[in-house]
């Protein structure tokens, strides 16, 4: 195997109904190989879908057909690397009141297996990392009063560390989380191209917008030797993640084993389980549709998540909340739930 590092594929030839090659920028020489990942963000993979090549498979002629703004947003990480680990919970943390959508996870305490963070990365310096996805960019700051696309790589990263103390750090003068000394530097990703403001982000996220899953391909296309890797194709895992991401992976590696009739043992595919604690707020969600009633939180007027999640946590601990789509009448839906959701002190 030859890895061709720093290089971007422009174009894959199509001849006699499969890939003949990809072509690299600044490479006259097509590179064969035997089956073809396309293991890259949905904008990349888009723009590598001919119309050559969406003519083999009705799923590939879809995306390239497709708007593709319509269905991307921006998700963009930034790395704060502190001088002491700050462990913050044992997974992730959602802010559902910072103007910019901010989750973290506080990733040194997963790395322990080798020794202590920082005798294995860096100088020794650095006990800690924050990782963070900013998912608004079109919000104004707290601190810094533009939307994040306008600002510069510092002011984001200056205005997403602000707006993390402000919702970690307690009032009391003992109680930060999160103080400036104990920050040591920070990175941001470096799919955002700064050489103009607003930047060029590179790697983009699907959304899932309505009606998305009928533009999402397979991982395993209808050319012979082409398989798809990554978040925007069907899985089970049903959204743009990691896990998503992994299990496309899968499916494609599957897809290969199948195509050669390899007799290697194939790769776990499993179903998405959802918690149980979801099921009566989906099926509530599922009666209020079909009644053509708003959905729940248009009809209490939540328009922030910090409240959507303080009426599921109150709501959740009324008895008898799994059997309340029994008792739902599809023609007095909308004032049975405003009734359940006043017992619980929620106007």
């Amino acid at each position: 195997m030859t890895i061709a590092t720093g290089a971007t594929v422009h174009q894959l030839d199509v001849v006699a109904g499969r890939i003949a090659g990809a072509l690299l920028v600044g490479d006259p020489t097509a590179k064969a190989a035997d089956h073809y990942v396309l293991a890259v963000p949905i904008d990349v993979a888009h723009d590598l879908i001919s119309p050559a090549l969406g003519a083999l498979d009705p799923a590939l002629e879809r995306l390239r057909t497709a708007h593709i703004d319509d269905l991307v947003s921006w998700m963009v990480g930034i790395q704060y690397f502190l001088y002491e680990d700050v462990a913050l919970v044992r997974g992730h943390t959602f802010y559902p009141d910072s103007p910019w959508a901010l989750t973290t996870i506080s990733q040194a305490q997963f790395w322990r297996d080798g020794g202590l963070f920082r005798t294995r990365y860096g100088d020794g310096q650095v006990g800690g990392v924050i990782s963070v996805d900013v998912s608004d960019w079109d919000t104004p700051g707290t601190y810094v009063p533009l939307p994040a696309k306008q600002c510069t790589p510092a002011q984001v990263a200056d205005e997403t560390w602000r707006q993390l103390k402000a919702a970690l750090n307690g009032s009391a003068s003992d109680a930060a989380v999160l103080s400036d000394a104990l920050l040591h530097s920070w990175h941001l990703d470096a799919d955002l191209d700064y050489a103009t403001i607003p930047p060029l982000n590179r790697s983009r996220l699907l959304v899932h917008p309505p009606g998305s899953w009928a533009i999402r391909p397979e991982a395993a296309t209808a050319v012979p030797n082409l398989v798809l890797a990554s978040d925007y194709v069907r899985t089970h895992t049903d959204l743009a993640t990691m896990e998503g991401a992994c299990e496309a992976g899968r499916r494609a590696a599957n897809a290969i084993l199948d195509r050669d009739g390899s007799p290697a043992a194939r790769s776990a595919i499993w179903p998405l389980e959802e918690p149980a604690e979801f099921e009566p707020w989906k099926r509530i969600d599922a009666a209020l549709y079909a009644a053509g009633a708003p959905h729940l939180f248009e009809i209490l007027g939540v328009r922030r998540a910090g409240a959507a999640l303080e009426i599921l946590r109150r709501a959740s601990a009324l008895t008898g909340l799994d059997r309340l789509d029994d008792l739902l009448d599809r023609v007095r839906i909308t004032d049975l739930v405003r009734r359940t959701l006043a017992r619980i002190g929620i106007d």
